[in-house]
């Protein structure tokens, strides 16, 4: 299978090249300069060798001068001559500092380049996420955008990254509004970049709709006399016409574009033109050509680091090393090739290595590991759909009905074959009715199984495949001999046999070349040690030859010395005839020298008459501001005595205020003291008269009591028992009765000692006034106080 390579394009225009050069080769402005070789960097990008050179000048000399804008425009096309060097992460580097440069110069259409670069840089690196930031940004920075130029690529990135995410619909309207934009402009390198674009998109799906913008491609390219895109569309419709099965037609197309590669010296274009003339050698059975011929795609790849083209020339190698039976070197090769598109992250390209090593080990006989790869092959294109999941699946049938699945076969091929025909692939139906009619053979449908044969033979031979040819030849063979279609059978097996005797007798040429070849390597060794000898001997001769040469030189040298003193005597007359034109030209210069003097004092004598008139002008300004600081000054002075004068009244006001509010607070505590003094003496003075009052009741009791005690001993010393029993009942009663009246007493002393004791102590307590303290209080008890203490204030 050929694949349509991405190469980016040249946008040159050698009329545009050729004015920028006449431009930068008069005296021009430097800021002018970097403007127009940034331009001719952008316009030379995909040639990487001669964009670096002219990229990096501009942007020395803008980094010279200090033009961030022209710095950032040279580092934004030094990104794109990169990219095209496959050098992905010096792409993605130069990117950013445009990208840091524009945002800092806020230079809007500079941001939206470099978001297109890094988009690119990192779509080829596999960081889909970060190239989707990338295509938002620029999403929302292209509205009120009047660049067209600009316009088309962000949408032709925004395309690119659609393509590469497989979202096909999103990517074709992408394409066509940058093919709108591109179509309204005068300049038509905006409009080629587009098609070239929109060739890639159709690719094998659709090729007319490839076919032409691939022809729209060639007519501006060969309008405007551009070679390397001439070379790049003659690429794309060598691929088309492939996919025609018009090889004669791809392999004129290849032919040219590879020698307007090899004319313009451009590596890619060989690479391209090289790898797909093997794909069509192998093809049609050369396969030692095609072999060399992707050998040496694979060494150019690997030289230009291009893991694109390099995968696809490791899958090709693996074919061929699979149809020469090297089954296990073909899967190194094939694994190699799966690296390199895990790395990029291409589900497409993934799933057909993995179709690649399934149909590696099903040939091998491994039919496990066929089995297990096939499947996965399968499970990925299911994404990707189209031509891809058709030959997916047309792979795995042969590998089902191998291993006895001739149900889950039938199902498989069925699939492919509606496939093929949505598509008008004759390949793929080719191969999965090839397969379909053994699977029917199998479950004795004979008349669809034959029929499935003779149409997979009809489109092979359409193809003029000789490997087709014999697949389909196999499988009505098989349905003839096993429907019991002898004549069938017979003229199956004659065509099956002249097309494996074809292959064979391809395969034994291919054996006599290597022997011959092995036999004429012989023969050169041979040659070349008689050749060798010849050497010795030629080197002997050689050898006299330079002797003799050596004394003629010898010879030659002692004439020339003659002749060069010769030349001595007439350099001393010259340099005597220069030593007097120098005297001359001496004189001269005095002269001109006090020409100069003279001219030099009368410029001496103007100039200190112009400082002189300066110097007064300065003085008599340095005098006049003189005056008007000491004017300011003065005035200054005067208002600051005056506010010294007025914050002295102010200051003396304030204290007499102070004065006034001090005594005002002083006599308002000396009232309230009082207030407070004469409810406090109110307070007390009443438990202190009852104290008073009830000691001296109290003292009246103890000598009423004492002249009763003394009265009572009396009697009971001298009279009658009678008598003494009665006096002694009535002045025990008396005790008694005085004894509880001094207790009463007593207590109302105490009560009211307590109280006077309590009201001093509370005195005491507001004269401590501990703040924060907190204590516990009857309530009750401390309103009745305050109530009391008010209460009586206020009756004195």
């Amino acid at each position: 299978m050929v694949f349509l390579f991405g190469m980016e394009l040249s946008t040159a225009q050698q009329h545009q090249i050729d004015s920028l050069h006449q431009l930068m080769r008069g005296r021009i402005h430097d800021t002018v300069r970097v403007n127009s070789m940034n331009r001719l960097t952008f316009l030379r990008r995909t040639r990487p060798r001669f964009a670096i050179s002219s990229g990096k000048e501009a942007l020395s000399i803008a980094r010279r001068i200090g033009f961030k804008r022209g710095e950032a425009e040279a580092l934004q096309w030094l990104s794109m001559a990169y990219y095209n060097q496959f050098k992905y992460d010096s792409a993605r580097l130069m990117a950013e500092q445009a990208l840091s440069l524009s945002e800092s110069s806020k230079c809007r259409e500079g941001v939206l380049w470099a978001h297109i670069g890094l988009c690119w840089a990192t779509m080829e690196t596999g960081d889909m996420d970060g190239a989707a930031l990338h295509a938002e940004q620029l999403r929302g920075g292209q509205v009120g955008l009047d660049n067209s130029e600009l316009l088309v690529w962000i949408h032709l990135t925004q395309g690119q990254l659609r393509q590469r995410k497989n979202e096909r619909d999103e990517a074709l309207r992408s394409f066509s509004e940058a093919l709108r934009i591109a179509e309204s402009l005068e300049d038509s390198l905006s409009l080629a970049d587009t098609h070239f674009y929109l060739v890639r998109y159709y690719g094998n799906e659709n090729l007319n709709a490839g076919r032409k913008h691939a022809i729209m491609l060639l007519e501006i390219a060969t309008a405007r006399e551009d070679s390397l895109k001439v070379g790049i569309a003659h690429l794309n419709l060598a691929g088309l016409s492939y996919e025609e099965h018009n090889r004669d037609s791809a392999r004129v197309h290849y032919q040219y574009s590879l020698e307007l590669g090899e004319r313009l010296d451009n590596t890619r274009l060989i690479e391209a033109a090289t790898f797909n003339l093997g794909v069509i050698e192998a093809r049609e059975g050369r396969l030692d050509a095609g072999l060399r011929a992707f050998i040496r795609g694979a060494n150019l790849a690997r030289k230009q680091k291009n893991s694109r083209l390099l995968r696809h020339a490791l899958m090709n190698i693996a074919q061929l090393l699979s149809m020469q039976k090297q089954h296990g070197r073909a899967i190194d090769y094939l694994k190699e090739s799966l690296s390199l598109c895990s790395q990029q992250k291409d589900t497409s390209a993934i799933a057909q290595v993995l179709d690649d090593i399934g149909m590696a080990f099903y040939w091998g006989g491994r039919y496990d590991s066929a089995v297990c790869y096939l499947q996965r092959a399968v499970t990925l294109a299911e994404s990707v759909g189209g031509k891809k999941l058709g030959w997916r699946l047309s792979n795995y049938g042969y590998v089902q009905s191998k291993i006895g699945q001739h149900d889950s076969s039938a199902v498989t091929f069925q699939r492919a074959l509606v496939l093929g025909r949505e598509l008008e692939d004759i390949g793929l139906m080719h191969n999965a009715l090839a397969g379909l009619a053994r699977v029917q053979a199998h479950f004795e449908r004979w008349e669809e199984a034959r029929a499935s044969a003779d149409e997979a033979y009809a489109l092979a031979s359409m193809m003029n495949d000789p490997y087709a040819i014999r697949n389909a030849a196999t499988s009505l063979l098989t349905v003839c001999e096993k429907q019991g279609d002898f004549k069938g059978a017979y003229e199956a097996l004659l065509k099956h046999t002249a097309m494996n005797d074809s292959l064979l007798q391809e395969e034994n040429q291919r054996t006599i070349n290597e022997l011959s070849t092995k036999y004429e390597a012989d023969q050169r060794e041979k040659q070349i040690a008689l050749l060798e000898k010849d050497k010795e001997l030629k080197d002997l001769t050689l050898a006299q030859q330079k002797e003799q040469l050596r004394v003629r030189t010898l010879e030659a040298l002692k004439r020339k010395q003659q002749i060069g003193l010769l030349e001595k005597d007439k350099e001393i007359q010259s340099l005597e005839l220069l030593r007097h034109q120098a005297d001359y030209a001496r004189q001269a210069a005095v002269t001109e020298q006090r020409e100069n003097e003279v001219r030099l004092l009368t410029k001496d004598k103007l100039l200190q008459a112009s400082l002189l008139e300066r110097e007064t002008f300065r003085r008599n300004a340095i005098l006049g501001g003189l005056l008007a600081l000491l004017i300011v000054t003065g005035l200054i002075f005067y208002r600051l005595r005056e506010r010294k004068k007025a914050n002295t009244r102010l200051s003396n006001t304030l204290s007499e205020l102070r004065r006034t509010q001090d005594q005002l607070i002083h006599s308002e505590k000396m009232a309230t003291l009082g207030e407070l003094t004469a409810g406090i003496a109110h307070e007390i003075k009443n438990p202190l008269n009852f104290v008073t009052n009830f000691s001296t009741l109290s003292g009246e009791m103890v000598e009423e009591l004492e002249t009763q005690l003394r009265s009572g001993t009396v009697s009971r010393d001298g009279a009658a028992g009678s008598t003494r029993d009665s006096s002694r009942d009535t002045s025990s009663s008396d005790v008694d009765a005085l004894l509880q009246d001094l207790k009463a007493n007593m207590t109302k002393i105490q009560e009211h000692g307590s109280r006077a004791d309590g009201i001093v102590a509370s005195m005491l307590l507001h004269a401590r006034s501990q703040k924060g303290v907190r204590q516990e209080s009857d309530l009750n008890v401390l309103l009745k106080e305050a109530v009391q203490l008010a209460w009586h204030g206020m009756r004195a």
